[in-house]
Formats: C-alpha cells, structure tokens, sequence
C-alpha cells in the first residue's frame, strides 16, 4: 500500500535532518498548511517560507544549496565530512573509473539491441 495513509503514520520515525520549503503565496495547493503540518510531525525539520513565491518555489530567485548550507540542521559539507571540502579536494576520476562507469550505463543498451537479442535462434 502506498499513499497518506502508509506515510503519514511514519512521518513522525523519520530520523533525518529535513528542510521544507514552501511558496508564501502558492494558489495552486496549500503549502503552508502543509509545511507548518510537516514541521510539527518530523522530528528533525526546519521551515523555509519563499516570500513572493507560488507553487514553484526553486527557481531563479532561490539557491538550494545557500539554504541548505545555511539552515540550522543542515549543512551538507559537515554531513559528509567537516574536513572535507568538494572543491578543493575533488580529485579527478581514473581513466579505468571513467571506462567501468560508461561500461555499466551502455550494457543494458548493448544487451537490447544486440544481433542475438533479435534473433529468432535459439
């Protein structure tokens, strides 16, 4: 079963930083009714109101990433490591990481339109 009943009933379980994020002026569905309800059910979440914003509120007046970095309870760089730094220290993929992922996306396509998957032999 999927839907309200199955989630809402587990919102309250979930132990994970979240960020809601609502238009302040959304006439499309209720955002605020519904962020304010989130935000009181999930243990671990803050609230973020896009003033001036409707139903679509990440567009090109707002940075994802300066909020999440700026929020209380989330900072993605301290997430993964506090020392880690995703400019500084990216380091560049080797030519063999480089070829087994290119490997792993193409061999489904491979497989599909391969002579033998045509074929009416056995």
């Amino acid at each position: 079963p999927v839907g309200p009943a199955t989630v809402n009933p587990r919102l309250n379980r979930l132990n994970v930083s979240t960020l809601v994020i609502a238009g302040s002026d959304d006439s499309m569905l209720p955002s605020q009714t519904e962020a304010k309800r989130l935000v009181k059910i999930l243990p671990n979440a803050d609230k973020i109101d896009i003033k001036g914003s409707g139903h679509f509120v990440l567009d090109d007046r707002v940075n994802l990433t300066s909020l999440l970095i700026n929020s209380a309870r989330l900072d993605p760089l301290q997430i993964i490591d506090p020392k880690y730094d995703p400019i500084t220290d990216w380091t560049a993929p080797t030519p063999e990481e480089i070829q087994n992922a290119i490997e792993k996306q193409v061999q489904n396509f491979r497989d599909l339109t391969s002579p033998i998957f045509f074929s009416t032999d056995e």
